[in-house]
This record gives structure tokens, sequence and C-alpha cells, in this order.
């Protein structure tokens, strides 16, 4: 094997393990947005309650079908010929999936600081699994993939 094909499948391999982890994060991320949604809805707050539907649409519409047709992609790499075209969309459709997901945790965040509130466990915790996830990987992957296209 040519040692592209061996950096090819290696960026996939990372890829792949990166989304398979994104794609439970964002079904947790749905739960707790649906948990979230109710508690406004009883507070009668409805511009909070569509904000909190619309991320979740987007989550099970968009992000969800992305991720996992990354998966799906990512783990057949030994049969796909080299694409650092395909890297390079993979790695921007992750970061923008992962950047999405840490954008409605600060969104949250905002919305428990107006009732001089924190996170709570379960939000707290999915923020730090967030910021565990290793999206600098991902990040020279699709910085290598944009310099191998030229």
């Amino acid at each position: 094997m040519v040692d592209i094909e061996k950096i090819f499948i290696q960026m996939e391999e990372k890829i792949n393990k990166f989304a398979d982890d994104l794609f439970f994060k964002n079904k947790a991320m749905i739960d707790l947005l649906d948990i979230q949604e109710q508690k406004e809805m009883l507070h009668l707050k409805m511009k909070e309650v569509e904000k909190l539907q619309a991320m979740v649409r987007t989550i099970k519409d968009f992000c969800e079908p992305q991720v996992a047709a990354i998966i799906n992609v990512s783990k057949e790499s030994s049969e796909i010929k080299v694409d650092y075209t395909l890297v390079k969309n993979q790695t921007s459709q992750l970061i923008q999936n992962y950047n999405n997901l840490l954008g409605i945790i600060t969104y949250i965040e905002e919305l428990r600081a107006k009732k001089n509130k924190s996170l709570n466990k379960k939000w707290l915790e999915m923020k730090t699994r967030l910021q565990a996830m290793d999206i600098a990987t991902i990040e020279q992957i699709k910085e290598k993939a944009e310099g191998s296209q030229e």
C-alpha cells in the first residue's frame, strides 16, 4: 500500500472515531433540549421554546444524517480511492456540527444566567464531554486535506 493511501486511511479512521462520538452526543443533546423545551413551555416562554425546537430540528434533520453518512463512508475508507476533497468536506461538516453543539450549550448557559442559575449537572456533563473531544485533530486533518488539494 502506498504511503498516501495509508495516510488517507488513517485520516478516515480518525474522522470515523470522532464522528461516531459526535453522533451519540447529538442524540444526547436532543434529549437535553427536549427536557429544556418542556421546562420553558411550563413557564410559558414560547420564544425560548421555538428556539429550542429549531435547535432540535437542526440536529435531527441535518446534523444526525450528515454525521451518520460520514461514519458510513469513513468505515469503508479502505475501499475508497484517496479523495482529499471528501476529507475536507467531512472535517468541515464535523467541525460545524461540533461548534453547533457548543453554541447550544452557550445558549442554555445564557438562558440559565437570566434566571441567576448555572448549568445543571447534565448540561455541565455534556459541556465537559464536548470539550474533551479532540477537535484539534479534526482541524489538523482538514488543514492537511486542504494542503493536499493544491
